[in-house]
């Protein structure tokens, strides 16, 4: 009998938040600069992301307490994605 594949666990907005510490509008604003991407939406409009968001978000607070600006860690995002 082969293995089944279980779906991947989707996070809220509320997850996000509650997990890492950061308010609804910053992760919004990093939605809207292109620092995370969200993996779908509910029928009902509401923003699901995989767990990759978490490591994303650590990376873009350490980058930022280290004096990087928002636009900067955008470059740099860009530049590892492509």
């Amino acid at each position: 009998m082969g293995r089944i594949k279980l779906p991947e666990k989707l996070y809220r907005m509320s997850d996000i938040t509650e997990f890492v510490g950061l308010s609804r509008q910053m992760v919004h604003n990093y939605l809207l600069m292109g620092l995370i991407k969200e993996k779908m939406r509910t029928r009902g409009g509401h923003r699901l992301f995989g767990k990759e968001v978490f490591a994303a978000l650590r990376k873009i607070q350490s980058l930022k307490k280290k004096g990087w600006s928002l636009s900067k860690i955008a470059e740099k995002f860009k530049k590892e994605r492509s």
